[in-house]
């Protein structure tokens, strides 16, 4: 679980194209990050308390990953 942001960390070959943040009813949220040299911090303190899908487009393909809002 979250309450102001999430970290990610990427390996060096992976570039992170875009990154998505959706509801549970699919609506997308832009997500608010800051990349620099393979991580990353995701501000989540505009989100209301809930489930959400942060999409994640890489230079070697997609993938999503599910985390609660408190």
């Amino acid at each position: 679980p979250t309450n102001e942001s999430l970290h990610l960390e990427s390996a060096n070959s992976v570039h992170i194209i875009e990154m998505e943040i959706h509801q549970m009813n699919g609506k997308v949220i832009p997500a608010n990050y800051a990349l620099n040299n393979g991580k990353c911090d995701i501000n989540t303190n505009e989100l209301a308390s809930g489930i959400y899908f942060l999409n994640i487009s890489t230079n070697y393909g997609k993938l999503s990953k599910k985390f609660t809002k408190q």
